[in-house]
């Protein structure tokens, strides 16, 4: 099979362009990606099968988890390794795709305009180097502070052990790495914006080119803010962290506002005692009618 039509071209400036800065190794592990046949999609989606399948063999060969039984907390944990690792491929392509739409705006040279391309694209080796140091650090910490949100307790093998951090580092490396990228990427559309000097108002493309860019960067948050939420709440990922499903209705003490509706419209409708009279002092719905009617008598 031949790579897929554009890969390289996706991961490169434009040849005979000196590059400004070398590209990190995360830049060149998503070009090796990108140049692998078929969609990029397709490899993410079988590094998580292959990661479940890891996760669980070494939990399978300690004995920790029976042969052959999933365990939906670790199946859940593994996007999440490749999730920002993915994200940061996709809004690249994005970026590129948003630069070419908004060049008429721009009255630069096609070097240039390479230039704008590998640095929206591509973050510098030392940013690399800086994110694996803090998701090393950070994964160990998150290990450290719930092992039992990892899957790890006194009896686990030193190879579930060895895999679990490294799978923690891992995707702590990338979150970092996605931070920085982010960050400097927006910064950059913002550069970009000022450069503008060809600004056709009959012509709105280049003016909206980098919303798609923008707004797939806040879509991406949301959606691993809400995949941390249904890890920790609804499959209780940690374990001081009860589900949602078996809290109480009322466990903060006070009456939900749902709860006190329903209590009023009963008191209203349910027959009271002493002579039809609501519960306020003897006065019930006539009371709230009669007002209106002595207030229109005063006025007359």
């Amino acid at each position: 099979m031949q790579p897929r039509p554009g890969a390289d071209a996706e991961q490169a400036p434009i040849s005979g362009m000196a590059t400004p800065y070398p590209a990190s190794w995360i830049d060149h592990l998503i070009a090796w990606i990108g140049r692998l046949p078929g969609p990029a999609w397709v490899f993410y989606v079988l590094a998580i099968v292959l990661l479940i399948l890891v996760s669980h063999g070494v939990r399978w060969l300690d004995g920790s988890l029976p042969r052959g039984e999933f365990d939906p907390a670790r199946v859940a944990e593994a996007p999440l390794i490749l999730y920002f690792l993915a994200l940061m491929h996709s809004l690249n392509s994005v970026a590129r795709r948003s630069l070419d739409a908004f060049r008429p705006a721009l009255a630069i040279s096609e070097p240039q305009v390479a230039r704008l391309e590998y640095e929206l694209t591509t973050m510098p080796r030392a940013a690399g180097y800086i994110s694996a140091a803090v998701g090393s650090v950070v994964g160990i910490l998150s290990i450290l502070s719930s092992p039992a949100s990892w899957g790890i307790s006194v009896g686990t093998s030193p190879l579930t052990l060895g895999y679990t951090v490294v799978a923690s580092a891992v995707s702590m490396a990338f979150a970092a790495a996605f931070v920085f990228h982010t960050l400097r990427q927006l910064r950059l559309v913002s550069r970009i914006h000022r450069m503008a000097t060809n600004i056709n108002l009959f012509e709105k493309m280049p003016v909206y080119a980098f919303s798609a860019l923008t707004a797939r960067t806040g879509i991406g948050i949301v959606i691993i803010i809400y995949y941390y939420v249904y890890l920790f709440y609804f499959l209780s990922l940690r374990a001081d962290v009860p589900r949602l499903t078996d809290r109480q209705p009322h466990n903060s003490g006070f009456p939900s506002p749902s709860s006190r509706l329903v209590r009023l419209a009963a008191q209203r409708h349910a027959p009271s005692a002493g002579g039809g009279k609501g519960p306020a002092g003897g006065r019930g719905r006539s009371a709230f009618r009669s007002r209106p009617q002595a207030t229109s008598r005063a006025i007359g």
